[in-house]
């Protein structure tokens, strides 16, 4: 039985015991907290995708990325689900032998783009995308299990092939209630090189019922997809709908600031490009696109957003409130209509410009 002691404004709660949950809110938790994934030292991890179905029919967990370009893969299991004793390992090591056989373009249209869309964004993309390609060729792809008790057997296991230079680790994840609807989420990492683990405690409170959080997130974006039959959706963190020249109206869910994020963004821009559609399109871009909202441009990111957020405790009923939907749909449906030129725009000034990812590795 595992316990810990929080804090709020500096008076110690009660221990909390662990409570068990299923293992598809695991996989959603630790995907909308990559932060539990991570030990001190770690690069930022970046999600991908999740249950990533590969050729041979084995589906990824978590696929992510870190800050310099070493993939990663997330299996998530629970203690009483047999396979967590008999399956896993050779699952894990059969997604690793099967992406060292995929090129960085496979994996990439594997994502529909989501993998050089999230290295893109990085301070060195060229770099990071040259890690990703040596790490997948040498089989240096990182591997978490991540599970709510961890056997003996397995960390056995693990630290066998932790001893033989591979990267695999081994993350531990109890939920405690801490009051009507909040929970906290809390990893221990085992370092598999002892006898007895050593455990850091990095922990996340969840100020939501963690059941009702998802399907709440998974409702809205249901309610706006139905509006724009076309978007995409990726673990309904964001959907974003293609306009051409790598262009996207796009909405994202943001847990750490409870905001709902519309902005119109463009990728693979080159800052000529920007630069002159800024200038070009003043009149768009300081435009209300619905009600007071307009478009502001977001600096600090490679990809360039033009940007409204909408704060969810702005709205009455928060993510089940019909005006924020109604908001969220009419701010897209202004960005479609009103960005248009900008999208042809950029496209004229991208087909002027000479390619410069012919030296990328493939």
């Amino acid at each position: 039985m595992s316990w810990m002691v929080q804090y709020r404004e500096g008076a110690a709660l009660a221990p909390l015991k662990a409570e068990g949950f299923p293992e598809k809110e695991l996989q959603e938790m630790l995907a909308s907290h990559l932060e539990l994934l991570q030990m001190d030292g770690d690069m930022r991890l970046h999600l991908l995708d999740s249950e990533v179905k590969l050729q041979s029919g084995l589906r990824l967990d978590l696929f992510l990325v870190d800050q310099k370009g070493f993939p990663v893969v997330v299996e998530t299991k629970l203690f009483r689900n047999p396979e967590a004793r008999r399956k896993v390992v050779a699952q894990v090591f059969g997604y690793v032998a099967e992406l060292s056989s995929m090129s960085f373009d496979d994996i990439d249209d594997l994502l529909e783009g989501q993998l050089w869309s999230t290295i893109s964004e990085f301070s060195d993309p060229i770099s990071a995308r040259k890690q990703f390609v040596a790490a997948l060729k040498s089989g240096e792809t990182r591997v978490i299990v991540a599970i709510d008790s961890a056997p003996k057997e397995l960390v056995q296991i693990l630290a066998f092939l932790s001893a033989r230079n591979l990267d695999v680790r081994l993350v531990e994840v109890e939920k405690f209630r801490q009051g009507l609807k909040e929970f906290s989420y809390v990893s221990y990492h085992y370092s598999l090189h002892g006898e007895r683990p050593n455990i850091s405690v990095p922990s996340k409170s969840i100020p939501t019922d963690g059941q009702q959080v998802f399907p709440l997130v998974r409702d809205f974006f249901n309610v706006i997809q139905e509006e724009f039959p076309s978007m995409n959706c990726r673990d309904f963190r964001y959907g974003f709908i293609g306009m051409g020249a790598r262009c996207e109206a796009r909405f994202d869910y943001l847990n750490t600031d409870q905001t709902i994020r519309v902005a119109f963004k463009l990728w693979d821009a080159s800052k000529r490009i920007i630069d002159i559609i800024v200038s070009k399109f003043p009149e768009v871009f300081g435009m209300p696109i619905y009600k007071e909202f307009s478009l502001r441009r977001e600096e600090g990111r490679k990809a360039t957003w033009f940007g409204a957020r909408l704060p969810i405790s702005g709205y009455e009923g928060g993510l089940e409130s019909e005006e924020l939907k109604q908001d969220v749909t009419r701010l897209l449906k202004g960005i479609l209509a009103s960005c248009a030129p900008i999208v042809q725009e950029v496209k004229k000034l991208k087909a002027q410009e000479p390619q410069s990812d012919s030296s990328l590795p493939q």
